[in-house]
């Protein structure tokens, strides 16, 4: 049966071949052989400064931005309330360890997706996810799929089948029937990364030779809201700055750091036409643009993980509801509070967990579980850890007064095909 979305997701043009990093052995040799990377070209005198932006006061606001530039000094300035400092800092793998070679490790675990449907051929790029044959890729990759190949780093082609996806995550599955594929590594959580960490985009869609791209990049931010076209918003992504030489990333392109470790799985990116239609904040596209950057995000490899196995285990995905509709809390709200950022409260839904467990309208949450909430984002993507079900602790604030109130989470269909 076909699979279907709203969004098309068309592809746009890959980069040519001079403007890779490197060259893999598929395109210099007889495909399939097993061959160490060679070498093509690596931009110099772009990864060695990261500037942090930090919003003074206003916490849980705009997500912190990081930018690469060329700079041998420290570097403070203001604008717009935002203080943007530069500081040294060497973006190189682990002494030891290149950006190649880490690819290199990781490349038999990634692989190419085709897909052909109604709307043409559409390519991107899957994670091995277990050794029995299942690869996540991104739900917009199988959009419209009825015939899905997947061409492994050897070169083999396998037919895959089509194993479920879930859209309000931009997580999807598929199985091809072949044992013993090595997994990818790694099931990290956005506070397992820290700002300015090295990371290595795997993109193994955008190349008409079937080729993957390797692109060096830095975490700029570990968790932030990305608003998209007529779509619902993406929370929780982690943000890598790439060079913009490197081009537009296909859908489902691997972020691992520089131990070879799936950090995440890219679903968008400013700028670029691939995958969803992403709209960045002004400010994370013009500074990274300034600086010869672009940023790109992915959902963090510990929720695509539960949301892959769910899929696998159950054909779906059932997400938790907490009720509740609002907006970050910033300014002189949060200081008239006394609090550094949280989530008001502007609607609760009729009967809902939140409501039952006595929350208003005007609430501000602070924290769920003991783990601080500073804004939406943070409530957003602490509560899609949860199940249906669980119960949640929920402290708040009703005026200046701070609370507790404990609510069951109920399960929560996205109105999605």
């Amino acid at each position: 049966m076909p699979i279907d979305d709203d969004d098309d997701g068309a592809l746009g043009q890959p980069l040519p071949p001079e403007d890779r990093l490197w060259r893999h052995p598929s395109e210099v040799n007889a495909p399939g052989a097993p061959q160490p990377i060679v070498l093509v070209a690596k931009t110099v005198g772009w990864g060695r400064v990261v500037a942090a932006a930090v919003l003074a006061g206003m916490l849980g606001a705009a997500s912190t931005l990081a930018v690469l530039s060329r700079t041998d000094t420290l570097d403070e300035r203001e604008e717009a309330g935002t203080v943007i400092e530069r500081i040294d800092a060497d973006l190189s793998p682990t002494p030891g360890e290149s950006t190649l070679a880490i690819a290199s490790d990781v490349l038999p675990s990634v692989a190419r997706v085709e897909t052909t449907g109604p709307g043409g051929t559409t390519t991107g790029t899957a994670v091995v996810f277990r050794d029995d044959g299942h690869l996540v890729t991104t739900a917009d990759v199988v959009d419209g799929a009825e015939l899905i190949v997947v061409i492994l780093d050897d070169g083999s082609q396998l037919g895959a089948t089509f194993v479920g996806r879930d859209i309000e995550s931009d997580v999807a599955v598929i199985k091809v029937e072949q044992v013993g594929l090595p997994p990818a590594v790694g099931d990290l959580s956005p506070q397992e990364l820290t700002f300015g960490d090295p990371t290595v985009v795997i993109d193994f869609g955008s190349n008409p030779t079937r080729a993957p791209d390797i692109a060096e990049g830095f975490l700029s931010t570990v968790s932030r809201q990305v608003d998209r076209e007529n779509d619902r918003p993406l929370f929780g992504l982690i943000q890598t700055n790439t060079p913009a030489s490197f081009g537009a990333s296909s859908p489902g392109s691997v972020l691992v750091n520089d131990s070879g470790e799936v950090v995440g799985i890219v679903t968008g990116r400013a700028g670029g036409d691939r995958g969803d239609d992403v709209e960045v904040p002004g400010d994370a596209a013009s500074q990274a643009a300034a600086d010869g950057l672009v940023p790109q995000f992915a959902t963090p490899a510990d929720y695509v993980w539960k949301i892959a196995g769910e899929l696998i285990d159950t054909g779906e995905v059932r997400h938790p509801l907490l009720g509740v509709d609002g907006e970050t809390v910033t300014g002189e709200e949060a200081q008239r509070l006394d609090v550094v950022g949280g989530m008001r409260i502007d609607s609760l839904l009729a009967d809902g967990p939140a409501e039952k467990a006595g929350l208003q309208e005007g609430d501000v949450i602070v924290a769920i579980d003991g783990t601080a909430v500073g804004s939406l984002n943070d409530l957003v993507t602490a509560i899609r850890r949860k199940t249906p079900g669980q119960s949640v602790s929920i402290t708040y604030l009703r005026e200046t007064e701070k609370d507790v109130a404990l609510a069951t989470l109920q399960e929560w269909t996205p109105n999605v095909p």
